[in-house]
C-alpha cells in the first residue's frame, strides 16, 4: 500500500456530530410514532425507516472503532458509546471484534460463505441463512444481556478455544476491558428500558422495529466480504450503490478501499476507488441468498501473529 498523509484527509467532526444527534432523535422518533400507530403496514414502514437509520448508526460505530468519529480520543469513545446504546452493542466489544476482523479477514474463522468438502454442508447452510435472517444481530443483543446477568459465562466464552471469530477476539482481553464491556452493556440495557418507559412505548412495535433492523443489518453485514478472494487484505468488495442509499450507508460500501486504508475517514473513501473496481450492490445482495459455496482453496495467512501461533500449535 502507498503511504498516505492522514492530514490531507481530516475527520468531518461537525458532520459526524450532526449525524449522531440525528440518529438519537430518529431512534426515539421512530419508536414513538410506531407505538402510537394501529395500522400494521405503517409500523412496518417505520421499521424499514428505522433499519435504514440503524445502518447509518452502524457506519458511525465503525468509524468510532477506527478512532475516526472525532479527533479527541475521549470524544471518539463517548460518541461510539452513545451510538451503541441504540444499536445494542457494547462499543469496547465491537472495537475488539472489529480490529480482529481486519487481522483475520477471510481466514477459516470468518469463512461463513464457503465450506470445505469435509464440512457438514447442511450445518453450514443453516448457519448461513440464520445469519441472513437476523441471527447475527440477535446474538449480539443476547450476549449484551448475558454480559450483565452472567459475567462469568462471558469470561468462559471469551477465554475458550478460538473456535470462531468472536471467541478468539477476546482471548487476550484485559480485566479492565471486560469491566468496560459489562459497564457498557449495563448502560445499553438501562437506556433501552428507560426510553421504553419514558416514551411510553408498546412492546410489539418496539420488537417489530428491532426485528426489521436485525434482518436488514444481518443480511447485509457480510455482503462486503462474501465470495471475495481468500486474502486478508484484498478479501473485500467495493460495491456501487443507489444514489438514494449512499448518504445513509456513509461509504461503508467502499469496503475494499477501507481495508486498504483503514485510517481514512468515511467522507474521503470514494477518492480511492479505482475505475472498474466496483461491482453492483444489488447483484451482490442477491448472490448471498443462493447460499454458501464449496471451496478447496486454503485459508490465507492472517495478519495476527498470535492466531498464526495458535494454528501452528494444532499441527
Amino acid at each position: 500500500m502507498d503511504y498516505i498523509d492522514k492530514k490531507q484527509y481530516p475527520i468531518s467532526q461537525k458532520l459526524n456530530i450532526s449525524l449522531l444527534l440525528l440518529i438519537i432523535l430518529g431512534w426515539g422518533g421512530f419508536q414513538y410514532i410506531a407505538s402510537q400507530t394501529q395500522a400494521f403496514w405503517m409500523i412496518f414502514f417505520y421499521g424499514v425507516c428505522f433499519s435504514l437509520l440503524m445502518m447509518t448508526c452502524y457506519s458511525l460505530l465503525h468509524e468510532s472503532a477506527h478512532d475516526l468519529l472525532f479527533q479527541n480520543n475521549t470524544a471518539n469513545y463517548m460518541g461510539g458509546a452513545i451510538l451503541a446504546l441504540t444499536f445494542i452493542f457494547p462499543i469496547t466489544a465491537f472495537k475488539k471484534m472489529h480490529h480482529g476482523h481486519h487481522l483475520r479477514n477471510r481466514t477459516d474463522l470468518e469463512m461463513f460463505d464457503l465450506y470445505y468438502p469435509s464440512d457438514n454442508k447442511l450445518f453450514k447452510v443453516l448457519c448461513w441463512y440464520a445469519i441472513l435472517l437476523g441471527l447475527w444481530w440477535i446474538m449480539i443483543a443476547v450476549l449484551t444481556i448475558i454480559a450483565i446477568i452472567l459475567p462469568s459465562i462471558c469470561i468462559i466464552l471469551f477465554r475458550n478455544k478460538p473456535l470462531w471469530i468472536n471467541s478468539y477476539a477476546f482471548l487476550d482481553i484485559s480485566k479492565s476491558d471486560l469491566f468496560k464491556i459489562q459497564l457498557e452493556a449495563f448502560s445499553v440495557i438501562i437506556f433501552q428500558i428507560g426510553m421504553f418507559f419514558l416514551l411510553d412505548l408498546n412492546l410489539i412495535p418496539y420488537l417489530i422495529l428491532y426485528g426489521i433492523h436485525a434482518i436488514s443489518w444481518s443480511s447485509q453485514n457480510y455482503i462486503y466480504h462474501a465470495f471475495a478472494p481468500r486474502d486478508t487484505l484484498n478479501g473485500a468488495h467495493n460495491l456501487g450503490m443507489n444514489p438514494v442509499l449512499k448518504p445513509i450507508y456513509l461509504n461503508i460500501n467502499h469496503h475494499l478501499v477501507h481495508h486498504h486504508h483503514p485510517e481514512i475517514p468515511w467522507v474521503h473513501l470514494p477518492k480511492f476507488v479505482e475505475s472498474g473496481q466496483t461491482s453492483n450492490y444489488g447483484k451482490a445482495y442477491l448472490q448471498l441468498w443462493k447460499g454458501p459455496r464449496l471451496t478447496t482453496e486454503p485459508a490465507p495467512k492472517s495478519l495476527d501473529p498470535e492466531y498464526e501461533k495458535y494454528l501452528s500449535s494444532l499441527v
